[in-house]
């Protein structure tokens, strides 16, 4: 008897002999590919430590559930590689394998959702390495990155950090102007501080002095960037350095630097700035001081940072020019396996290889000190790796003397040449090298100096003759420059008289257009508080007309408590006026989150004795907790003057409903409806139209002015207002939020 395997299988399980979820429910949960697709979406650029150490938290768990059975589809091996792909780059942090998961996801799934793959070059990006890619494949990833940004629609700061890893790579490439343009690209909130920070540098790294100078100064008064005080001084520090500015730095930031703690990496790296002045300054015991404190540091030895990988350099060097070459052999083998740790290329192990090879040049090991000064050379021009003008100098100065002393006359030559050019004003070489350099060229040429001696007799007379010819030449040009300087002067001078005057005409014509805005606006405004007023005091003047006339007790007392209801109304509404008015003469809106659900609730409450007059019923349809980025004193005058509008003009027993579509806030009635001139008035600002509806009484009689201050107050939001009306049917007011 033949037995199905199948209906076997599903009697097992039935049974609890058997389960599916033999893996501790491993295959089940990738089974359900869209909640590991919805997760992964959840990605982004986290704003709140919180939010991403919870995302963490849910790629670890979902880690853990990858199943190890071999028969899985292709979907869901997609799916586990991504999941493999998150948790390398953000929970080992592990850079190059997961630059590598990327790769091959790309390249082997072709069909990956658009989202999903945009997910993954972003995360991507947060690897450390991935700005020391091939320039051409970076270059591509970002392209493709900033591509899929737009049709996902993704979010500001994504957007953002797309174009923050492309000033990255710009800066790696050393095309730091290109940086800085795509830096001002970057405006959310969220990288301000980063933004400045990386500014201030690329400013010091063009030598553009006096930009990071204005930088620096904006940034030190701005209270919210507390926080970044001691870097941006650091940076700071580092521009002045770089300009050979050393005293100046040391004046300046060693009182700052000594009061930082050793916790704050901003203040550790302003010290190891100070340390490099005075290792300039050839201060080499106050240097080797400084730089040892800073290796002391706990913050830095538990994060191996560049202040302290580089404050090992530091040291190195003091013990090499304080003649401590045990010491130095000693620290340098002590970190061997640190800097062997670095890639051959960066600016770190460079600046490590100078210090070496001037330990060799002032040990007299000629030939390993110009082996080395070669190697930084060779990778500084081949790869256009920026080195400090300071390395620069000690890299030529270093190459002229080794290749001096092994007797490349020529090639020293031309590294003194390139030092000289690369100092513009010269450089003092010691005495002992000047006579070494003499006394090397007296025993190479000293056979050829008497065939020489004539040869340059004969060159001098031809000179001298040439001198003269020259001198004549320059004269005649001396006066022709001369002459034409005088023609432009007098030119440059009329032309800056001139633009004086059309500047001086301008700022007249621009203050004469300040004062009449300023006029149209303080009439709007007192019409604006006028009809704000009118309607509650015309409510009030009414209550108390009739309150001597009720009877009962309990309707007298009811029509009191309204009075003192409207008072407490007017009140509010005439502070949220002066609000309104001082914002604006301030010129100083504040936009704000603010709750619409509230405020029309709050409105409803203002005007219930117009609305119970006419038995109106209002529908709020927005839902609570809704907010709103505007001004909250003019959003409420706004909603307020459309609900008394909408009041005035509908029939008794109907309704005024609320509600919010698409962020647009919509305001409808079923009354009078409006004439196309009144519409065309209000939506084209001219002067307001009597309202001529039969419903205006002594209670509710308006001026449409009530709209025309509704559109003037949006104009200034800059929401957009549409007006749709029937005669006889109604109204619908639309007012849209961007």
């Amino acid at each position: 008897m033949k037995i199905n395997f199948l209906f076997l299988l599903v009697i097992l399980q039935v049974l609890g002999i058997y389960s599916l979820n033999a893996q501790e429910g491993k295959v089940l949960l990738f089974d359900n590919l869209i909640e590991v697709e919805n997760l992964l979406h959840e990605y982004t650029v986290f704003e709140d430590i919180k939010d991403r150490e919870e995302f963490y938290s849910k790629i670890k768990q979902l880690y853990s559930k990858i199943p190890d059975l071999d028969k899985i589809s292709d979907e869901q091996k997609i799916y586990i590689d991504i999941v493999k792909l998150f948790y390398t780059a953000l929970i080992e942090d592990a850079d190059e394998k997961a630059l590598n998961l990327s790769e091959n996801l790309l390249k082997n799934y072709k069909n990956i959702k658009p989202k999903l793959k945009f997910k993954i070059l972003l995360v991507t990006m947060t690897q450390g390495e991935f700005k020391h890619l091939d320039r051409s494949f970076a270059d591509d990833f970002i392209e493709l990155t900033a591509r899929l940004s737009e049709q996902v629609n993704a979010s500001t700061l994504e957007k953002d950090f797309i174009k923050l890893n492309k000033a990255a790579l710009f800066t790696n490439y050393n095309e730091f102007d290109k940086a800085i343009q795509e830096w001002e690209k970057i405006h959310s909130p969220f990288y301000r501080g980063l933004k400045i920070e990386s500014l201030l540098v690329l400013s010091a790294s063009l030598n553009k002095f006096d930009e990071a100078i204005k930088i620096y100064k904006k940034a030190i008064i701005d209270t919210s960037l507390t926080n970044y005080k001691n870097r941006y001084s650091a940076f700071m520090a580092l521009s002045l350095l770089n300009n050979d500015q050393s005293q100046l730095v040391i004046d300046l930031f060693s009182k700052e630097a000594e009061e930082i703690q050793d916790s704050d990496q901003g203040g550790c790296s302003l010290k190891f700035i100070v340390a490099l002045a005075h290792r300039y300054n050839e201060d080499y015991d106050t240097a080797l001081k400084h730089f040892t404190k800073i290796m002391s540091s706990e913050f830095f030895q538990e994060t191996n940072s560049i202040c302290y990988i580089t404050s090992i350099n530091g040291i190195l060097d003091c013990y090499s020019n304080l003649g401590e070459y045990i010491k130095f052999d000693a620290l340098l083998s002590k970190h061997d396996s640190l800097f062997s740790s670095l890639s051959e290329n960066s600016i770190i192990t460079l600046a490590h290889k100078i210090v070496i090879a001037n330990n060799k040049l002032k040990q007299k090991k000629y030939l390993e000190a110009y082996e080395y000064y070669t190697e930084v050379k060779k990778k500084s021009d081949s790869l256009n790796i920026h080195i400090s003008k300071n390395k620069k100098k000690q890299l030529l100065s270093g190459l002229a003397q080794s290749s001096l002393k092994l007797g490349l006359i020529e090639e020293s030559d031309k590294f003194f040449k390139e030092l000289t050019t690369h100092l513009q004003n010269g450089y003092k070489l010691k005495s002992e090298v000047n006579e070494f350099s003499i006394n090397a060229l007296k025993v190479k040429y000293e056979n050829k100096i008497l065939e020489e001696k004539t040869k340059l007799d004969a060159i001098k007379i031809d000179l001298l003759q040439e001198e003269v010819i020259t001198q004549r030449y320059k004269l005649f040009m001396s006066i022709g420059v001369l002459f034409i300087g005088l023609v432009f002067g007098l030119w440059y001078l009329s032309y800056k008289a001139r633009k004086k005057l059309e500047k001086a005409y301008n700022l007249l014509a621009i203050e004469k257009t300040e004062v009449s805005k300023l006029v149209d606006e303080r009439e709007k405004l007192l019409a604006h508080v006028t009809h704000q007023s009118k309607t509650p005091l015309v409510n009030m003047n009414y209550m108390v007309d009739i309150i001597d006339k009720v009877e009962s007790s309990n309707d007298r007392s009811q029509l009191k408590n309204h009075l003192k209801k409207m008072l407490e109304i007017v009140n509010v509404q005439m502070e949220d006026i002066l609000n309104w008015i001082k914002a604006v003469l301030d010129s100083n809106i504040n936009i704000e989150k603010v709750d619409l659900y509230q405020i029309v609730e709050s409105i409803i409450k203002e005007n219930i004795v117009l609305l119970e007059s006419k038995s109106l019923t209002i529908v709020n349809k927005i839902n609570s907790k809704t907010m709103v980025n505007t001004n909250q004193e003019a959003i409420k005058i706004i909603l307020n003057n459309l609900l008394i509008n909408a009041a005035k003009y509908s029939y008794l027993n109907n309704r005024i409903i609320f509600e919010l579509i698409d962020n647009s806030l919509i305001v409808t009635d079923y009354g009078e409806g409006m004439s196309v001139s009144m519409k065309e008035s209000i939506i084209s600002k001219t002067n307001p139209v009597k309202s001529n509806h039969p419903q205006d009484d002594s209670l509710i009689s308006g001026t449409g002015l009530g709209l025309y201050l509704v559109k003037d107050l949006c104009e200034k939001l800059k929401l957009k207002l549409d007006i749709i009306s029937n005669i006889g049917k109604g109204t619908v007011i639309k007012v849209s939020f961007e």
